[in-house]
């Protein structure tokens, strides 16, 4: 099974995501609220993660809530960026990163499943 992301690790990558959506010194209004979106949704992960870890183990039923959340930080970036019909190479730049940071490639998950 796969081990969550502690929070330090996800605020590393967060900070990445940042990074990556700065780097051509532009920060559009699309990537800002893309990343707006990560963060809020990397609040939820971090909060299943905190009550997971309360008792000091995580049970199945806590790794699939964790994972959940996980995929719900993939799968609504993904949707938000394909939102206006367009993706734009910032865009992309940012959900590949996001991708590549959380470990996970395109191919493992299927962003646009229904995430409860």
């Amino acid at each position: 099974m796969k081990q969550p992301l502690n929070d330090i690790e996800l605020a590393i990558i967060i900070n990445r995501i940042i990074e990556v959506a700065e780097s051509d010194s532009v920060f559009s209004e699309e990537e800002e609220t893309l990343v707006k979106k990560i963060i809020a949704h990397s609040q939820d992960y971090i909060t299943e993660l905190k009550k997971a870890l309360e008792d000091g183990t995580i049970t199945p039923d806590e790794q699939t809530r964790i994972q959940k959340a996980s995929n719900k930080i993939l799968k609504e970036a993904q949707e938000l960026a394909e939102a206006d019909g367009e993706v734009t190479t910032d865009e992309q730049k940012i959900i590949n990163s996001l991708f590549q940071l959380m470990k996970v490639s395109t191919g493992e998950l299927d962003y646009r499943e229904r995430v409860e």
